[in-house]
């Protein structure tokens, strides 16, 4: 709703499918929220409307902003077992239990408890469900696969 009258207050049109693929993108990062927002509008203003073009746009400069502002200074303190750990932890999807963490960690992998702590201290990880992990910031598993 909050997008729609922004929208039109500016005078730009953007129809429910689009409206629905820019909230789905934000995956409810209120960040991301207003990344993806006004990239949506710096986009559309010359042609009034919001396509997939403009929501492609959008979606590019949104993600690598969050690229830049958030993952690589929440990312930068952090040790080389951390960034293992972490690395690990996206390789498993969307929830790492703490089984497949230990697989894709092997023998030679960190310790899970100490670095899951921090990890989780720290508010870069969350544990939804005992034995279960998950990152707090959306994208950053997709950020660290691709790294």
């Amino acid at each position: 709703m909050y997008y729609e009258q922004v929208f039109e207050s500016l005078g730009i049109k953007m129809s429910d499918e689009m409206l629905d693929k820019a909230a789905a993108l934000t995956r409810g990062f209120p960040y991301l929220m207003q990344l993806v927002g006004y990239y949506l509008t710096h986009y559309a203003q010359m042609k009034g409307v919001v396509d997939e073009t403009i929501m492609a746009k959008a979606e590019k400069s949104a993600l690598g902003d969050l690229e830049d502002n958030v993952f690589r200074p929440v990312l930068a303190p952090l040790s080389d077992n951390d960034r293992v750990f972490l690395k690990a932890m996206a390789q498993c999807g969307d929830t790492a239990t703490i089984a497949a963490l230990q697989l894709e960690l092997g023998n030679d992998g960190p310790a899970i408890q100490p670095y899951r702590k921090r990890l989780i201290d720290s508010g870069v990880i969350e544990s939804p469900r005992r034995g279960e992990l998950v990152f707090a910031v959306p994208y950053l598993s997709d950020y660290l696969r691709k790294e």
